[in-house]
């Protein structure tokens, strides 16, 4: 469950919108009685009576005060005190919060309120309590109470609680806590902390079978200790790997500060299992996994901030947390201090080897200064600068497959400076010109070209300098055509608009030496998409080269009005690159071709329910990759959605983190989602592999409606080609009202 099931709690027994019972019966009206600026107005069909300051009345007595209503059998108002007692089918409205109950005592000044025997309903949340006390606005104090999400006399499930305490909007503090399905009690808390500023999850159990980890049992609690700090306590068990478990903390370690670690440790009773066909090092059974990132204010201008992650191997994530595995695969470690001021900024920056199975370019460290892009003397002309010097240490992997050969590690330090000048200007109302000019220098302690050594850090070769003119203008335009009395109601077409955004980038880069003269550390990678050319987004320093390049391509937008609003049609843009000279191209692959690739990258949507996506980079020679990201998704209503892709690399001759080759590959999917009836809901997902011919991953689920739960089965297989299938069986139970809050069974 992402949200707390506490907070079903927190809306039950606070905001309430029940529908009063009618009170259509013509009463004879008097004021009986006024406050200095608001009058109480008492209305009742019974008798009515007025004495020594207080005044009573029976019978469908409705008592109003500014934007305050009471509905009751019985009332007694004391005007000293503005506090009215009420008995019989008693009915609050005080702004959005309704209190239903035998007896409540409510103060108009103070907005006090005590009550026993009350029912709340705020849709989709419904509760009970035996009595309710208010001590200031948005401050509740509840007993023996309970909530639900389902609008029936016996909910098929409930939460309860001895004591609840309220403050709306930021906290609730519960004691003696149960959990029930049905009549049967499920689990019991002493007493629970919960932040009403926070969705974090509360309460999360999953299980299920699967052929890698055989029975699973994964259960977190997560505890909000205060404000400042919540805890979050895992226990996981897996038949075929064994127990593990951990406890991370969310915490504010000043104001305006933040941090969060996170720990798991599990002595893997299988350790040796390797799910895919790469190869692995020898590891463990020891296995964990710790975190840290914290960013800590110093000052109004200065930040500190901490990332810092120690694994025990490299295929922690792989193993037990997927999700991360593929958003991140290798962790960084490293420290930073940045001080702010208007025009630029300062800092100091640390990156360590921490894990010594994963290349590490080390920065021990670097110290940058920036400035922003600034006005010279009040004229036209623009001046931006940035510089930096750093001890770099290349660390590389120790493991046995990481590379064919290992390298060997080297070092230098690297002072780096360079200063733009740039002038934008507009011509014709329709066409912008940014001329830019920048000059580089850049100096290394040593050229690292043939490093001798084995220890850490070894480096060899003579100092090397270097000096970099860059030189370029960017070129955009926008001119558009509109058609008013293009209408055509079947494809909701209410009038066009064509606008059309060619562009064209000249960057010059003369350096006066190679890329080559020296073994760099901030290298460029190798990529299926185009760099950037103007500095100083080319950031990879070591790596400049010689290039003559001319960007050039157009934006088109087809838009159309709907619902008063404009609505892109087509959204595609499409450029390519001139390269005067030889160059690395995007695989940093040295080249002689003029043009290597065509970008496309474009969106279609003619209707809200109908959108194809686009991602190109087509290969112009045939001597390099092809990457082609393309889908389409049809949802004609609510009940149905269907989405078809295709992903294609091919030719591809990019190296990984690791040395290897990243293979070709061609992955059509599918995704199908089915609303059968009221009750029953179908998804599938499937991928298959048009290299091997295969369905790589599948899956299938079953939703079926519990009335406020909704439950559902999935099965998967993941085909892991020349490794073991691994085949997995959960459950799910969500809570409808509130489906980021759900109890999972299995993953």
């Amino acid at each position: 469950m992402r949200r707390a099931i506490w907070f079903i709690v927190v809306a039950g027994m606070v905001l309430a919108l029940p529908v009063p019972r009618s009170t259509a019966q013509d009463s004879d009206s008097s004021t009986l009685v006024s406050t200095k600026d608001i009058p109480i107005d008492i209305t009742a069909d019974g008798e009515t009576t007025y004495a020594a300051g207080l005044a009573t009345a029976r019978d469908n007595v409705i008592v109003k005060r500014g934007g305050d209503l009471l509905y009751a059998d019985r009332v007694i108002y004391d005007n000293a005190k503005h506090e009215v007692i009420a008995d019989g089918a008693v009915r609050l409205y005080v702004g959005p919060k309704v209190y239903r109950g035998d007896h409540i005592v409510y103060n108009f000044e103070t907005r006090a309120v005590t009550s026993t025997n009350f029912a709340v309903a705020a849709f989709p949340v419904f509760g009970e309590g035996k009595s309710v006390t208010s001590p200031e606005p948005d401050h509740y104090r509840i007993s023996d109470g309970f909530a639900t999400t389902e609008n029936r006399e016996h909910p098929t499930f409930r939460v309860h609680a001895h004591t609840i305490e309220i403050l709306t909007g930021d906290r609730i503090v519960m004691k003696d806590v149960v959990l029930y399905i049905g009549d049967t009690p499920v689990f019991w808390l002493p007493e629970y902390y919960q932040s009403l500023k926070s969705d974090t999850t509360t309460f999360n159990i999953e299980g299920g079978t699967s052929t890698r980890f055989g029975l699973v049992g994964l259960a977190t609690l997560n505890w909000k200790v205060a404000n400042d700090l919540a805890v979050s306590l895992h226990q996981d068990y897996r038949s075929k790997r064994g127990d593990a478990g951990g406890v991370d903390l969310k915490y504010r370690p000043v104001k305006g500060g933040a941090g969060l670690f996170r720990s798991y440790y599990t002595v893997d009773s299988n350790y040796k299992e390797n799910p895919t066909a790469l190869p692995r090092t020898p590891i463990s059974a020891s296995r964990y996994r710790f975190a840290l990132q914290q960013i800590t204010p110093i000052g109004e201008c200065v930040d500190a901030k901490v990332n810092a992650n120690v694994w025990s191997d490299p295929y922690i994530t792989e193993d037990f947390f997927q999700r991360e595995f593929n958003k991140e695969r290798m962790p960084d470690n490293t420290i930073e201090v940045a001080n702010r001021y208007p025009d630029f900024e300062v800092s100091v920056l640390g990156r360590a080897q921490v894990n010594r199975f994963f290349d590490t370019t080390e920065r021990a460290p670097e110290v940058r200064i920036e400035s922003k892009p600034t006005k010279m003397f009040g004229g036209p002309v623009e001046y931006q600068s940035e510089s930096s010097a750093v001890h770099f240490i290349q660390s590389y992997s120790n493991q046995q497959y990481s590379y064919p050969t290992r390298p060997k590690n080297y070092s230098a330090n690297r002072w780096d400076t360079y200063h733009q000048f740039l002038m934008p200007q507009q011509y014709f109302g329709w066409l912008s010109s940014t001329p830019h000019i920048g000059l580089r220098g850049t100096a290394w302690s040593h050229d690292n070209l043939a490093v001798s050594g084995t220890s850490s850090g070894s480096s060899s070769g003579p100092a090397v300098s270097r000096v970099v003119v860059d030189a370029g203008d960017d070129f955009s335009a926008k001119v558009s055509r509109t058609w008013t009395d293009a209408k055509c109601p079947s494809l909701a077409i209410d009038g066009l608009r064509h606008v059309v955004s060619p562009f064209v980038d000249v960057e010059a880069v003369l350096p006066s030496d190679s890329r080559n003269a020296v073994r760099g550390f901030d290298t460029r990678m190798g990529n299926t998409w185009a760099d950037p050319i103007d500095f100083p987004l080319r950031n990879s320093i070591d790596s400049i080269d010689r290039q003559l390049i001319v960007r050039q391509g157009v934006r088109q937008e087809l838009q159309t009005k709907r619902d008063g609003q404009n609505w892109d049609l087509t959204d595609w843009s499409l450029f390519t690159d001139l390269n005067a000279t030889s160059h690395y191209d995007e695989q940093q692959v040295f080249t002689r071709d003029a043009y290597s690739h065509a970008y496309s990258d474009a969106r279609i949507s003619p209707f809200p329910w109908l959108t194809f996506d686009s991602r190109d980079a087509v290969d112009l020679n045939g001597h390099s990759y092809n990457m082609y990201d393309n889908s389409l998704t049809w949802q004609p209503d609510r009940s149905f959605r269907i989405t078809l892709g295709d992903r294609l690399l091919d030719k591809v001759s990019i190296l990984d983190t690791y040395g290897f080759a990243i293979p070709n590959s061609n992955q059509a999917y599918l995704r199908l989602f089915y609303r059968m009836n009221e009750h029953w809901q179908f998804e599938t997902t499937h991928g298959f592999d048009t290299q091997d011919e295969h369905l790589s991953d599948q899956s299938y689920t079953i939703y079926r409606d519990l009335s406020a739960w909704r439950l559902g089965m999935t099965y998967s297989d993941q085909n892991n080609r020349n490794a073991a299938d691994v085949q997995t069986v959960y459950f799910t139970l969500t809570l409808k009202a509130f489906p980021s809050a759900s109890l999972r069974f299995a993953e």
